[in-house]
């Protein structure tokens, strides 16, 4: 049986599919190539339970970066804001995803929110231009276009 194309998601195909079912693929080895992408980065996630790692991860490059996250942990979001002003950081109340785009054509999709987890962990790993595209295009900008954008403060 297959998947049928219809306006609940995308069928596609890719080469390269990684299934991380060990617990030890991190935010830090998802974004550990950053400094070196030269494309956009689009980070969806409920919380953020670390915040000395995040900012160790966004530090490696903090531009180009839009970081959306659940407005139950806007004062985080705030200070990620306040420290990297190049960053977009919003918030909505109903975010509980955790993914990562990487521009142009990477995707992962997580149970692990943005920081160190203690807890077993399982991630898929997409390099697909259609899929990035897709998720971009239905998913990520309707999230941001209605989500709450946080300015930075001094």
């Amino acid at each position: 049986m297959s998947w049928a194309q219809d306006s609940h998601g995308l069928v596609f195909k890719s080469n390269e599919l990684k299934l991380y079912f060990d617990g030890h693929h991190t935010w830090a080895m998802k974004l550990s190539q950053l400094p070196k992408q030269k494309g956009n980065v689009k980070i969806i996630t409920y919380s953020l339970p670390d915040l000395d790692y995040v900012k160790e991860q966004l530090g490696r490059r903090p531009h180009h970066i839009w970081l959306l996250c659940n407005t139950k942990f806007k004062e985080i979001a705030q200070e990620i804001k306040n420290t990297f002003p190049l960053i977009h950081v919003g918030v909505r109340h109903d975010i509980h995803s955790k993914v990562l785009l990487i521009s142009p054509n990477t995707v992962y999709i997580t149970s692990a929110n943005f920081g160190r987890s203690r807890w077993h962990e399982t991630s898929i790993g997409v390099r697909s231009k259609e899929a990035h595209d897709a998720y971009l295009h239905y998913s990520f900008v309707p999230l941001w276009d209605s989500s709450e954008k946080l300015r930075s403060y001094p």
